[in-house]
C-alpha cells in the first residue's frame, strides 16, 4: 500500500474549488460570447433603422418621398457656405491630395430636416493637412457654478442662443481641398476642387 505525501494530496476541498473555478471561466467566456454576438446584431440592427429613417447620401434623398423637403434643406446649407466664403473653387491641382465630403442628413425630433456637408477628416494626414487640433469643451461644474452666481444677482436673466454655422467661421492657415458638394457641382467644371478658406464640419482643424 502506498501513502502519498500528506502535501501533494489533493483534499476534496481543493478538488471542489478546481471545478468551482473552471465552470466560473467557462461561464465567463460563454458570457463573452454572448456580449459580443449580442453587441454585433445590436450595431446591425441600429445601422437597418437608420438607413430606413435617414438618407446616407444625396442620392438616395432625391429619390424618397420626402425629396422635397431635403431638397430645401441642402439648398438652405449650401447657400450658408457660399454666404460665409467657406471655399474658392479652382482647377484641381497636380500630385494634391483632395478630402473626400458627404452630405450628413438627419431628422431632428421635432421633425426638422437637418443637412451639413462634412469633410472626410479621418482622411487627412498630420504634418500634410494639419499641424494642430483644438477640441474646446465646457464642464458642467463651471457651467453650474456660473449660473449660481448668477441666480444670486438680483435682475440677472440668462439668456440662450445658438450660432448657426459656427464652424464655418474658423480660418484655415493650411492649404485644404475638398471635393465639390455631391448634387451640387458646378456644370462644366465638375472636376474643379474646393479650396478651403474657413474650416468645415469633420475637418482636423475644426473645433
Amino acid at each position: 500500500m502506498t501513502v502519498m505525501p500528506l502535501d501533494t494530496a489533493s483534499t476534496p476541498t481543493e478538488a471542489i474549488n478546481t471545478n468551482t473555478n473552471t465552470a466560473r471561466s467557462r461561464q465567463t467566456w460563454l458570457n463573452y460570447r454572448q456580449r459580443r454576438y449580442l453587441t454585433k446584431m445590436a450595431a446591425k440592427m441600429a445601422q437597418a433603422y437608420i438607413s430606413s429613417v435617414w438618407p446616407a447620401n444625396y442620392r438616395e434623398a432625391m429619390n424618397r418621398e420626402d425629396a422635397k423637403q431635403w431638397e430645401q434643406t441642402i439648398r438652405a446649407e449650401y447657400e450658408s457656405i457660399m454666404r460665409n466664403n467657406v471655399w474658392t473653387l479652382v482647377p484641381r491641382p497636380a500630385n494634391v491630395k483632395v478630402v473626400k465630403t458627404r452630405w450628413v442628413l438627419r431628422i431632428k425630433d421635432n421633425g426638422c430636416y437637418k443637412a451639413c456637408f462634412c469633410a472626410k477628416g479621418f482622411t487627412q494626414r498630420w504634418g500634410e493637412d494639419y499641424d494642430e487640433t483644438f477640441a474646446p469643451m465646457a464642464k458642467y461644474n463651471s457651467v453650474r457654478t456660473l449660473f449660481a452666481l448668477m441666480a444670486g444677482r438680483k435682475g440677472a436673466k440668462v439668456h440662450q442662443m445658438d450660432v448657426n454655422t459656427a464652424f464655418l467661421y474658423s480660418p484655415l492657415s493650411e492649404e485644404v481641398y475638398i471635393e465639390q458638394p455631391e448634387g451640387l457641382e458646378i456644370p462644366g467644371k465638375e472636376n474643379w476642387v474646393c479650396k478651403l478658406n474657413h474650416a468645415l464640419y469633420g475637418l482636423k482643424q475644426s473645433p
